[in-house]
């Protein structure tokens, strides 16, 4: 059942399935870009001090000091831009299995699974795909850490312009 449900989300996905929950700025993907911001600018006058280049500074805040907060603001992304692309309604799309003995327990089953799908929530403070209580969607695992895991350009950019800031001001 599992390798067919990704088979049919993977399927729903590469046919450009209608977006159903658009990708919107939200105060949880606000707050945890912020969060990160801010890590990344209390720590850039010690990258700056202890890293060779500035490339060094910005991969060491990046990588290492704020990987916690980077990570989960891009768990977050990938999250928002998962459930963008999910089509809610692929399910009775794909199902055509020509009438067989089963197919009316399967369109039942998929309608339950879609149902449950149109639940599907972001962890706030992590990023992850949460299924409903008591659902049992184990499939979102393969979606939750699929996706992009460097750091967003502008997180980077930040890093580098707190490091600049860091290297010009005086020394203390």
């Amino acid at each position: 059942m599992r390798a067919w449900c990704l088979a049919a989300l993977a399927a729903a996905t590469m046919t450009g399935g209608s977006v159903t929950n658009a990708a919107q700025p939200d105060a949880a993907g606000s707050a945890l870009q912020a969060k990160a911001e801010t890590c990344l600018r209390i720590h850039a006058e010690d990258a700056a001090r202890y890293s060779a280049s500035l490339k060094d500074a910005v991969d060491f805040l990046t990588e290492d000091v704020c990987a916690s907060d980077v990570k989960h603001f891009v768990r977050y992304q990938h999250s928002v831009a998962t459930l963008a692309t999910w089509d809610k309604s692929f399910l009775e799309a794909v199902i055509d299995d020509g009438g067989g003995p089963n197919s009316q327990a399967v369109k039942s089953q998929m309608a339950k699974t879609r149902a449950a799908m149109a639940k599907v929530t972001i962890d706030p403070t992590t990023g992850d795909l949460a299924s409903p209580p008591g659902e049992n969607l184990s499939f979102l695992a393969s979606f939750a850490f699929g996706g992009p895991g460097e750091t967003p350009p502008e997180l980077r950019v930040v890093a580098a312009e707190a490091v600049l800031v860091a290297k010009r001001a005086p020394p203390r």
